[in-house]
């Protein structure tokens, strides 16, 4: 990764469109938007009578449209504002009402959106600023909300130089997957349409009490478009800022396209006026969160929105042409006909009657952007319009008519979870919700009966049998053989959907960026292993594999064969912090022990365990698993496999030992020298290693020297010492020779027993000496008695 932190200079990068992008140092490089005098042409809202002079009324650089827009287009629809909206939650935060969609109560197992609660401290009102790169300073005392972004909260922020004024920074989540690789093209450069990214960096921020992710955006002047327009009483002015904007996102989009860069966060609300004349529109943050996460999911094509916001992927230009669709509606109505609608609700009516119908009702401030939104909005990214078509449309060109497919149809809708449907694709989206009673419609026949008789169609139905007979045929080899056959249906009644497993759906190329939200949340990733062990992935890919528009998800996705054999291992090094970090080289090392640091770098992780060392536990293993995992992700220069073995050996001095060499071999590649603190916290354990060795002489040499070399902070040191090969040869030559001394001994005593036993032939002689007297003894006893009686 590119060092970011260096370079005090903004780099300045000439525009790929021979347009002048400018540098910092220079006044307003925009160019004043061709819609400045765009006028409003009569919809069925009204314009306040005087706001719009008659002079102006028909000149547009647009194509003409007829006054009343149910006549020029009688399709609009009517079918998204019937749906019936659920309950709504009304949540009171600051002040603010904010309506929360909830969750249905018929057992859905849609997710939930929330992140897990971050604890924020008080802060004192003269709270000294926080320094980032030693430039500029970001003050924690000094919020600005009106430039919050979902996942980051805005504060005020100075250059220390002076030399950049109007400056704001946003503070990113701790362990959110901010899109470095994004940074590091962006930064430092004014590219027209783009709020200019001045530096990025981590800081300790106090607020939270640990290291996050701080971006210092140029502050637009201007205000949030959305914002503006919401308090613009007069529409005039509202199409204007509208048209103005739509300038803005063309050019910011057509931009990051030349860099290769998807935007995937614009929105209504994430535009801002660069200025305080509200001439030029540039896009907003796009970097602060993973690719769509913080999207609503009407922005969202009918694939994406269908994944979880962590599991939707870095799309494609199509994908931002579609957010720039709906970016249009939005402000082009007064609210859109699904925002009090839940998420099925919404996705199921894009299906059944296309994006634009679902989103662009009859009360449009102007029919000016009907022509755009029709070919942005078209589902089909196939179809959709692409930068040609807008920049005919931009310069009052004429443009081929947007193409509208439609989808066959059953002739008899089959009813399930409070839809009637009529399309596999909503079927299949309202089964992945409702596993349970979706497995006994799959399993008594239902499902087949339809597709057959109902749907009959030429590419599903006639070979929908034999599919199904093999996805349960498949599903039967698996624990989860229900789950697994749900997610391998769902993916044959419709292929161009995520991959569905129980309670998680994710792009093919986004379960990275679904285990960092899974991570944000709490981390119960249960359901993303199951789903990759039990190869629903690869289910996948086998039915989608001759579909070239899908293939791309795959082929720069993920190599699932790889996480299937990480998530197979239960050792150290391994398992689903394997995965985490083998896909997320922007997500920092989770381990416990880094909570209040913000490591990235493979080279971070000695100093950070050295410093820790005066606040934990000494008892306390240095070597975790997510640390184990971080390091095995993020090393190439040394082999660590028999290392992660022995960490993960029950033998408690193998696991110290392979702790050891773990670290000790990344003190040498990485630094630094010395490591005092980290050698006193983990010289403190090698009991067991010592303990290790037979010899007692061994063992108190051992005891002795331990903390001599600890002093030194050197681990290899530290590793010579107590796993040095002549050490363990003298070692075990001095073993063997105490077992030789000891067997010897032993024969002795045995041979001393033996001899010493009542059976021996020296017990046997001392036996007979000892009867030999006697014998004597009692015939003098017997002589003397006969001669005094004779």
């Amino acid at each position: 990764m590119a060092d970011l932190s260096n370079d005090t200079d903004m780099a300045v990068e000439q525009s790929t469109d021979n347009k002048s992008d400018g540098d910092l140092s220079s006044g307003d490089a925009h160019q004043r938007s061709p819609h400045a005098n765009v006028a409003a042409t009569k919809t069925e809202i009204q314009t306040p009578e005087g706001e719009i002079p008659a002079e102006t009324a028909s000149q547009s650089g647009h194509n003409q449209v007829p006054d009343d827009v149910t006549q020029m287009d009688p399709a609009i629809p009517h079918t998204a504002a019937d749906i019936k909206p659920e309950e709504e939650t009304v949540l009171e935060t600051n002040d603010e009402l904010l309506l929360e969609e909830t969750q249905p109560e018929d057992g859905t197992i849609e997710p939930s959106d929330t992140i897990e609660e971050i604890t924020e401290l008080e802060i004192e009102p003269d709270a000294p600023p926080v320094s980032l790169n030693d430039r500029y300073n970001i003050f924690p005392s000094k919020p600005l909300p009106a430039f919050d972004a979902p996942s980051a909260k805005a504060f005020e922020a100075n250059d220390s130089k002076g030399a950049y004024a109007n400056l704001f920074a946003l503070i990113c989540i701790p362990g959110m997957a901010v899109r470095v690789d994004v940074i590091e093209q962006i930064i430092r450069q004014r590219i027209p349409g783009i709020l200019t990214l001045m530096d990025y960096g981590i800081i300790d921020w106090p607020i939270l009490g640990k290291k996050t992710p701080a971006l210092v955006y140029e502050r637009p002047t201007g205000g949030r478009v959305s914002t503006v327009m919401e308090e613009e009483p007069s529409t005039y002015n509202n199409i204007e800022h509208m048209m103005v904007s739509v300038d803005g996102i063309i050019e910011g989009l057509e931009q990051l396209s030349n860099r290769g860069i998807t935007h995937r966060s614009l929105r209504h609300n994430n535009l801002f006026f660069s200025d305080e004349t509200r001439k030029n529109v540039v896009l907003g943050d796009l970097v602060s969160a993973s690719a769509g996460f913080d999207q609503p999911v009407v922005y969202e094509t009918i694939e994406k929105g269908m994944a979880d916001e962590g599991g939707r992927g870095n799309g494609l230009l199509e994908d931002d042409m579609y957010a720039f669709g709906v970016t249009i509606a939005s402000m082009s109505q007064n609210q859109l006909p699904t925002d009090n609608h839940s998420k099925e609700e919404i996705i199921i009516s894009k299906i059944e009657n296309s994006t634009f119908q679902t989103i662009v009702g009859k009360e449009v401030i102007t029919p000016k952007v009907l022509d755009i939104m029709r070919g942005l909005l078209i589902d089909n990214p196939e179809n959709r319009w692409s930068f040609e078509e807008v920049l005919k449309w931009q310069n009052g060109l004429p443009n081929k008519p947007s193409g509208t497919t439609s989808s066959h149809q059953a002739h008899r809708p089959i009813e399930f979870g409070r839809f009637n449907h009529s399309y596999p694709r909503t079927l299949a989206y309202s089964m992945a919700l409702r596993p349970e009673e979706s497995i006994d419609l799959i399993r008594d026949g239902t499902i087949e009966r339809w597709i057959k008789k109902d749907f009959m169609d030429g590419t599903l139905t006639p070979s929908f049998t034999s599919d199904l007979e093999e996805a349960k045929s498949q599903s039967e080899r698996t624990k989860e053989a229900d789950a697994v056959l749900l997610s391998h249906v769902v993916i044959i009644l419709d292929p161009q959907a995520p991959i569905r497993y129980k309670s998680v759906s994710y792009m093919p190329d986004a379960f990275g960026t679904a285990l960092v939200a899974e991570n944000i949340r709490g981390g119960d990733f249960k359901h993303l292993i199951e789903s990759v062990t039990n190869q629903v992935p690869n289910i996948w890919n086998q039915i989608n594999e001759d579909r070239p528009n899908l293939s791309h998800m795959w082929s720069e996705g993920t190599n699932y064969g790889r996480l299937r054999s990480h998530l197979q291992k239960a050792g150290y090094g391994y398992g689903i912090e394997r995965c985490l970090y083998e896909l997320n080289w922007d997500i920092p090392c989770q381990s416990p022990l880094f909570e209040r640091e913000y490591i990235l770098n493979i080279e971070d992780i000695l100093p950070a365990l050295n410093k820790i060392e005066q606040s934990i536990d000494p008892k306390t293993n240095p070597v975790d698993r997510h640390i184990a995992a971080f390091v095995a992700a993020r090393v190439t220069k040394i082999s660590i496999e028999p290392f992660l073995q022995e960490i993960g050996d029950p033998d408690e001095a193998l696991q110290t030992l392979g702790a050891l060499k773990l670290l000790a071999s990344l003190q040498k590649q990485y630094g630094p020298d010395i490591l005092t603190g980290l050698s006193k916290w983990i010289g403190g354990q090698m009991g067991p290693i010592i303990k290790f060795y037979q010899s007692r002489s061994t063992q108190k040499h051992l005891e002795t020297e331990v903390p001599k070399v600890v002093r030194n902070g050197n681990l290899s040191e530290l590793l010579e010492l107590l796993d040095n090969p002549e050490t363990r040869l003298t070692d075990a030559s001095e073993y063997e020779i105490a077992i030789e001394a000891f067997r010897v001994a032993q024969d002795e005593i045995k041979k001393v027993e033996h001899d010493m036993g009542p059976n021996s032939d020296i017990a046997l002689l001392a036996s007979r000496k000892v009867a030999s007297v006697t014998s004597v003894v009692i015939m003098t006893f017997v002589i003397v008695v006969m001669f005094i009686a004779g």
